[in-house]
Order: structure tokens, then C-alpha cells, then sequence
């Protein structure tokens, strides 16, 4: 399927190809969720984390319950904060 060739294509490291491959995925079957995680996945490889968060969101509207999206959601979050030079929060902060 589409879904498992883009997995396969991003632990391949090839992350644009993986990113067409969940979109025409998505396109046959629009509540797939490997292809959700997958479209998530694949920009974070090219480090889009703009695009990967909104992919992630997308994911967590479709499937709100599944195991790994917020995680990634928040991880997509945090590498975009860090790309636009936003500093972690201090260790007191934080508490």
C-alpha cells in the first residue's frame, strides 16, 4: 500500500518521497493512520516542523485517541520553537 511505502521510504531516509507517498495514501483513504503518522513523520525528517505539527494536528483530529500523535505532536512543537531560536523554559519554570 501507499502507507507502507511511505514507512518504507522514510526509514530509508527519503523523506520527500515519503511525503508524496502519504498524501496519495491519504487521497485513497482519507482516515488511514499510518498515513497520518507517516505525513507527520516525513516533514520532520526534512525538518518542515511547521508542516509536520499541522500533519500531527490533523492525525489527532482523525484519530484522538492513538497511541504516539500527541507525543509527536509535541515534539514537532518543541524542534519548531528551537528553529525560531525560542529557548527551552528554566528547570524553575517548568515546576
Amino acid at each position: 500500500t501507499w502507507a507502507r511505502r511511505a514507512r518504507a521510504l522514510a526509514l530509508a531516509g527519503r523523506h520527500a518521497p515519503a511525503l508524496e507517498a502519504a498524501g496519495r495514501a491519504l487521497e485513497l483513504e482519507p482516515a488511514h493512520f499510518g498515513a497520518h503518522m507517516q505525513r507527520g513523520a516525513a516533514p520532520r525528517g526534512l525538518r518542515r516542523f511547521g508542516e509536520a505539527l499541522e500533519a500531527y494536528e490533523e492525525a489527532l483530529r482523525v484519530h484522538p485517541w492513538a497511541d504516539g500523535v500527541a507525543t509527536n505532536a509535541w515534539l514537532a512543537q518543541r524542534s519548531l520553537d528551537l528553529s525560531n531560536g525560542k529557548a527551552p523554559p528554566a528547570a524553575a519554570e517548568r515546576r
